[in-house]
């Protein structure tokens, strides 16, 4: 069940449009997986009428899409709405299926006072600056969403089957209500009171005239003061001069694009305490290129957000590591020897730079 939805072998050229149709329209209307099966002998076939059988008529299938109103039952509605109006401490579990409701999820999360969780897949479904959000759960979630889940005693799933039972709430700790598309799913890891079937958005500007203001905002704003204390914690590993150098000071030198070339006042200045800050401690590019042992910055795209010389590193050390149907993608290589010395080449324009080993490595 929870690997593919339509799973079939194609049986020769002349199954190929059909099947091909159908595990689309399968994909799509589901919003789950396909799995076709075509063995390498049909692949170069040609398509002939004769392999045909009566009953298979050329392009009887059709590519148009429908869909239906996907709405939830009222009495559902309304019983959904009671659990939700009950509720003192209300976590948001969003996944895929809440992708198109962004809007309305960040306005359910301000008339409950609830935390946004995201399951991996959910990630798009706010921004990660949402001041609603407390980022994924799991285990490359956040210490926020996990506090979240732990401490919550009514918990919204929107578009999700989060498959992972350790990270939820334990059975009869929280109540819940159950948004979801395939009916099958409702209740699969949760023990929900009320299960939602339909669209996302649609179910979601149902519910929300019927909810009622918190006007006790405690529950989001221990989230929201706990994801400011994990953005301090994140920055500060992403800043750390330890030698060998972590991966997240490598992940996020490469920010210009994602924002960092712009002057951020989030940033933690790394200058000794009672010191004026230069104003480079204020962009992420600039503040990580004055560290000690970095030598120029590999981007792994050129800035887009910030084309500003000063905020961006040389030409020949940016390479677009996205293969795209506008650009084609390179990559970064590095040689390491046996006594520490490295190189690292840029494969876009054969641009190489020689390091010395570094100490501890």
């Amino acid at each position: 069940m929870d690997v593919a939805a339509f799973n079939e072998r194609i049986m020769g050229p002349a199954h190929v449009e059909n099947v091909t149709d159908l595990a689309v329209r399968t994909a799509l209307s589901y919003r789950t997986v396909s799995h076709l099966t075509f063995p390498v002998d049909f692949q170069e076939m040609e398509v002939k009428g004769r392999q045909r059988s009566k009953r298979n008529i050329p392009h009887h299938t059709s590519h148009a899409e429908a869909r239906g109103t996907m709405l939830a039952d009222p009495d559902d509605l309304e019983r959904a709405a009671q659990i939700l109006n009950d509720g003192n401490k209300i976590a948001i579990l969003a996944g895929r299926g809440a992708l198109p409701a962004t809007a309305e999820l960040e306005q359910l999360a301000e008339v409950l006072g609830a935390p946004i969780v995201k399951a991996l897949l959910g990630r798009a479904a706010v921004p990660d600056d949402s001041a609603y959000t407390t980022g994924t759960i799991g285990l490359l979630g956040t210490k926020p969403s996990q506090d979240a889940m732990e401490t919550c005693d009514t918990l919204l799933m929107v578009g999700t089957s989060f498959p992972y039972l350790e990270f939820l709430p334990k059975p009869g700790h929280a109540k819940g209500v159950q948004i979801e598309i395939d009916p099958k799913r409702i209740g699969l890891r949760f023990p929900v009171e009320v299960g939602l079937v339909g669209d996302c958005r649609r179910i979601l500007s149902d519910l929300l005239p019927r909810l009622k203001r918190k006007e006790n905002r405690s529950f989001l704003e221990k989230a929201q003061k706990g994801m400011e204390d994990w953005r301090k914690v994140m920055y500060d590993r992403a800043t750390r001069r330890d030698v060998p150098m972590k991966p997240q000071v490598i992940v996020v030198n490469n920010g210009p694009r994602k924002g960092l070339g712009a002057s951020d006042n989030r940033i933690q200045p790394i200058t000794v305490a009672g010191k004026p800050a230069p104003v480079y401690e204020k962009n992420g590019y600039l503040r990580f290129s004055k560290l000690s042992g970095i030598e120029g910055i590999w981007q792994g795209h050129l800035s887009l957000l910030d084309k500003d010389p000063m905020h961006n590193t040389s030409p020949d050390m940016i390479a677009n590591t996205e293969e795209t149907a506008e650009c084609q993608g390179h990559e970064i290589t590095a040689k390491v020897a046996a006594d520490g010395k490295f190189a690292i080449t840029n494969g876009r324009n054969g641009f190489s730079k020689s390091y010395t080993a570094r100490a501890g490595n």
